[in-house]
């Protein structure tokens, strides 16, 4: 049965559109992002549009046809290339990647070519240590850009980690020229591109005259700035091509369609880790349960472009972003375009009670993968699994609110374990949830976890041949939470419409009132968190803050942005030791805190309107960030535009113990 609504009548389709182009308009306007084209293929729905200048100094607009750099949008190409040489018989999965490029040196341990496709070879990555290798200005051969890694050693055993490699599929695309002794460009547009009727698909070339080239951008501070120059040759099979939104639909389309390749070598594409089960990564691809959903998707990110690739191949859906701005979150809508698409009900349900949410967290997930393992699967794999018993019994002893309200930190770690690849493979979820779809054999991706779990419940109470079956307690639960969330979901949408006009003594009592007797309730803390965002925090808006962490800390307990602006709240009061606790246990949660992009940009984007409340940040954050480079520079750059020398001073030697003769960090410190 397919998943999404087949409606296509002119009033849904309108309807639809609205909505798309307010959400792809606010993300827009959130971002501020130069340009943004989307194009899409739903059944008989074909959209495409853009929005924003694709030059902003010539005040060129953007169009559907505008040409962006894909970046690891790349990869999908690439893994189809190397499937249709197998599909060939010329290459061997299995076999060692020597085999077909010998100029790749032996490792300690063998590494195949699905090992490569799959990110488990353990072939690094950009080093953060090698600025050059992310600032190349010059064309690279094929040698030349597998010399910048091949003496490197490799970061794991193969098929014991999964890290993110794309130097692994710069090597996939020697392997391609090599055994199709034709260069990866002519290649791809004989076996892809063409096909696939992909007429404004290139390799890159910062040099080449290209129609409707957008110009690249990125965000300094809270500044839009020109992308630096870049010859991308050396990324050629990982991040080399350049296209449209259009193309890239198109290539989705063909991929369902059997043009690109067998149906059958598209579904080992879709599997992922060969045998090994279920995770995010399968052969070049992302493939993600989404609202009980199958949906496949790779993103591409550079510093002058942000791309992504989206499709529900059983949905006969294909979506694909473009925006000439560096670096920015284009997966979140995509996925966003694709509730839209296809008509599900997108409130989630959320708890107060820590028991309640964890609860509603495993609930969740056997409903996620679960749909999704069914989907992929089908009836017979998944009903003969000989671990139904065991994992049956596994949710029902640890999945019950009795033992998480005498086990709380042990239930947490028990329902991570109920779905994960690395280091063990444990499918748990998949295979309960997998069940349950396969009895119900219908698509609740419109109603919700809680009306999946309601009607197997419901059913086997009926059917005594279904013998896998939950305990009494979490019977009740469901039907608790399932009886509560009728009423709650149809929560007046004004009360969590936060705008300059809200009036913060109200909302919580007002809430308190609609909510305070239910369990569960909708979850409108990014409604929250992005009012935040966008009218306080960088605004010095302080003392409304405190007002939006109380409401945040009775509804939204025990999350990462509510323990962030509790710290951000005692920083801005001066109360140090309060901020540090808070910030702490927000890293506990979720560890932002050291990633130095995410806090950086914060930092820097504070800085356009507080430098003082913004180097206070920095001060804390520093300690979650000894090892970054760019985060020690960054703030002896701040520190210098306050005039504050010795601070600027000390951040510039930190950066030096990093990058030793950095001429920057020298330059702060004044020795050139």
């Amino acid at each position: 049965m397919s998943s999404f609504s087949q409606e296509t009548s002119d009033a849904v389709i309108e309807e639809k559109r609205t909505k798309i182009e307010a959400k792809i308009q606010a993300w827009q306007k959130q971002t501020n992002a130069p340009a943004i084209s989307v194009a899409f293929q739903h059944d008989d729905f074909y959209y495409e549009n853009a929005w924003g200048l694709a030059d902003i100094e010539n005040q060129v607009k953007a169009k559907p046809v505008s040409s962006y750099q894909i970046a690891s949008t790349t990869k999908p190409m690439t893994a189809m290339a190397i499937l249709k040489l197998w599909e060939m018989g010329k290459i061997d999965l299995d076999a060692e990647v020597q085999t077909y490029y010998t100029s790749f040196p032996k490792k300690e341990y063998p590494i195949t070519i699905r090992q490569i496709l799959s990110h488990t070879a353990g072939i690094s990555h950009y080093r953060s240590d090698s600025k050059e290798e992310k600032h190349i200005k010059e064309p690279y051969s094929t040698k030349m850009a597998i010399d910048i890694f091949k003496d490197w050693e490799l970061m794991f055993e193969p098929n014991t980690d999964w890290k993110y490699s794309s130097y692994g599929y710069n090597l996939l695309g020697a392997v391609i020229e090599e055994v199709s002794g034709k260069s990866y460009e002519d290649f791809l547009k004989e076996h892809i591109w063409v096909p696939a009727n992909m007429e404004n698909t290139m390799m890159d070339d910062p040099i080449a005259i290209v129609p409707n080239r957008v110009r690249g951008y990125f965000k300094n501070g809270g500044n839009i700035e020109n992308g630096e120059y870049l010859d991308i040759s050396s990324r050629f099979g990982a991040g080399g091509v350049r296209s449209t939104v259009q193309d890239v639909v198109k290539m989705g389309i063909a991929l369902k369609n059997g043009k690109i390749l067998k149906p059958e070598t598209v579904e080992l594409m879709l599997e992922p880790l060969g045998e090994q089960g279920w995770n995010e990564y399968a052969l070049g691809i992302s493939v993600r349960p989404f609202l009980g959903q199958h949906i496949i998707m790779h993103s591409g990110g550079m510093p002058q472009t942000s791309f992504l690739f989206i499709a529900a191949p059983e949905d006969n859906l294909s979506l694909s972003i473009g925006s000439n701005l560096g670096r920015q979150d284009v997966e979140s809508l995509g996925i966003s375009l694709v509730q839209i698409l296809s008509g599900v009900n997108t409130k989630t349900v959320t708890a107060k009670k820590q028991e309640d949410k964890l609860m509603l967290e495993a609930i969740n997930e056997v409903y996620n993968f679960g749909q999704g393992y069914y989907q992929k699967k089908g009836k017979s794999n998944v009903e003969n699994d000989k671990n139904l018993a065991s994992d049956f019994k596994y949710f029902n002893r640890y999945i019950n609110p009795k033992y998480i309200r005498n086990n709380s930190k042990e239930a947490e770690e028990k329902i991570k374990a109920g779905h994960q690849i690395q280091p063990e493979k444990s499918l748990i979820w998949d295979s309960v949830g997998g069940y349950m779809a396969s009895q119900l054999n219908q698509n609740y991706s419109q109603e919700g976890a809680l009306a999946f779990f309601k009607a197997y419940i419901g059913l086997y109470k009926k059917d005594k041949s279904i013998s896998y079956r939950f305990t009494k307690d979490v019977e009740s639960a469901v039907e608790k939470y399932y009886q509560d969330w009728q009423v709650t979901k149809e929560l007046d949408p004004s009360l969590t419409r936060f705008d300059k006009n809200t009036d913060w003594e109200q909302v919580p009592i007002q809430l308190d009132k609609e909510l305070g007797k239910y369990s569960v309730y909708p979850d409108f803390y990014g409604d929250l968190i992005d009012y935040t965002y966008s009218n306080l925090l960088f605004n010095k808006k302080y003392d409304e803050i405190s007002q939006i962490t109380n409401l945040a800390d009775t509804y939204f307990s025990g999350r990462f942005f509510t323990e962030f602006l509790k710290g951000f709240e005692a920083l801005s009061q001066k109360d140090l030791i309060k901020a540090n606790t808070c910030f702490a246990k927000a890293n506990e949660i979720e560890n932002h805190l050291e990633n130095p992009n995410w806090i950086g940009s914060l930092i820097l984007n504070l800085a356009q309107v507080d430098p003082v409340m913004a180097f206070s940040l920095g001060e804390v954050m520093a300690t979650y960030n000894p090892k970054s480079y760019e985060f020690q520079i960054g703030m002896s750059n701040l520190a210098s535009k306050m005039g504050i020398k010795e601070k600027s001073i000390f951040y510039a030697q930190k950066a030096l113990e990093i990058k030793p003769n950095d001429e920057m960090a020298l330059k702060f410190i004044g020795n050139r």
